[in-house]
């Protein structure tokens, strides 16, 4: 009768671990190293916003938008969009968590032949470290829709600051 006390004691004790870790988020040791440097690129965030496809719409959450050349007319860009919680001051995503919604990819090149792709995996964390600013390091590991063959990945690291 006690070994059955005890194992209900711990499973409630894991439970109260697993529930109370993810409420708070992971602990995030981001540093400004290795910045990415881009030309043309946008860093910037959205709050009050969630994912629609690779749309963004009014939500409860925030969304992280990496914009590589969308401001040039006739040439290929690539954006990438992450949601989050808005109660986080850090977050860390990783697996199949990037493939379930929560990240979006575009990229559009008008005189390329490319195949669809899509968010399957990699690791994105992001830490606040400041009113209006962001610190979000990510590798989005990226797959053909049709076939889900490897069709490789995009990395940045920057600081990110609300749609002006």
């Amino acid at each position: 009768m006690k070994l059955i006390y005890f194992r209900c004691w711990l499973c409630g004790l894991v439970v109260a671990v697993t529930l109370g870790a993810c409420s708070k988020g992971e602990p995030v040791d981001l540093t400004a190293d290795n910045l990415t440097a881009c030309t043309g690129c946008k860093f910037h965030y959205r709050v009050n916003a969630q994912l629609e496809g690779w749309n963004i719409v009014d939500g409860k959450s925030r969304v992280f938008t990496y914009d590589q050349g969308s401001d040039s007319e006739h040439s290929m860009y690539e954006i990438v969009h992450i949601e989050i919680p808005t109660s986080r001051k850090s977050f860390v995503m990783k697996g199949e968590e990037i493939g379930n919604g929560k990240v979006a990819y575009l990229f559009v090149c008008p005189f390329c032949n490319t195949v669809a792709v899509k968010p399957i995996g990699g690791f994105i964390q992001g830490q606040k470290v400041a009113d209006n600013k962001w610190l979000v390091d990510a590798t989005v590991e990226l797959a053909a829709v049709h076939s889900g063959d490897p069709a490789g990945s995009i990395s940045f690291k920057q600081y990110f600051t609300p749609v002006p």
